[in-house]
C-alpha cells in the first residue's frame, strides 16, 4: 500500500510493497502519478494477487482439477473532499496471446518495450509494454 507521504515523495517505489507480478507495481505508480497530476490531496493504490483452486469430484472420482490466478489493482484518490475509488482486475497473458487477440481484432504490434521507460523487449522480460495499432 502506498500512502499519504506519496504525493510528497522524492522517490516514491520505496514505499511499495513488492507485488507478486513486477509490472503491478509500474502500473500502480502510473495511477498515482496521473492522480497526482489531476490535483489528487491523497492517493494510496492496492495491488491484489489472488489463487483460486478447485477440485472437482462425482460418485468418489475426481473429475476435474483447476489452478487460476487473477490480479487487480485498486485506486483511491481525494480531489476537493471528495473520496474517488476505481479498481483494474488483470490477469496474466503471454506477449503472443495478446497478439493474436489483436491480430484478431485487425491490430496489428508496432512497438513492444519492457517498461515504462521503453526498456528494450528481450526474452529474458519479465513484463512488457505493447502498441498496436489499426491496420491500413
Amino acid at each position: 500500500m502506498v500512502g499519504p507521504r506519496l504525493l510528497h515523495a522524492s522517490d516514491p517505489r520505496r514505499f511499495l510493497a513488492t507485488p507478486t507480478e513486477i509490472f503491478a507495481d509500474d502500473l500502480a505508480l502510473e495511477a498515482l502519478n496521473a492522480a497526482k497530476a489531476a490535483g489528487a490531496q491523497y492517493a494510496d493504490a492496492r495491488v491484489g494477487n489472488y489463487r483460486r483452486q478447485t477440485l472437482n469430484t462425482r460418485e468418489h472420482q475426481i473429475t476435474g482439477v483447476t489452478d487460476s490466478e487473477s490480479y487487480g489493482i485498486g485506486v483511491r484518490t481525494l480531489v476537493d473532499g471528495a473520496w474517488e475509488r476505481a479498481s483494474v482486475p488483470f490477469r496474466y497473458a503471454w506477449p503472443a496471446e495478446f497478439d493474436l487477440m489483436a491480430q484478431l481484432a485487425g491490430l496489428s504490434l508496432r512497438e513492444r518495450w519492457s517498461d515504462w521507460r521503453r526498456e528494450p523487449f528481450t526474452s529474458e522480460s519479465a513484463k512488457h509494454v505493447s502498441v498496436w495499432a489499426r491496420d491500413a
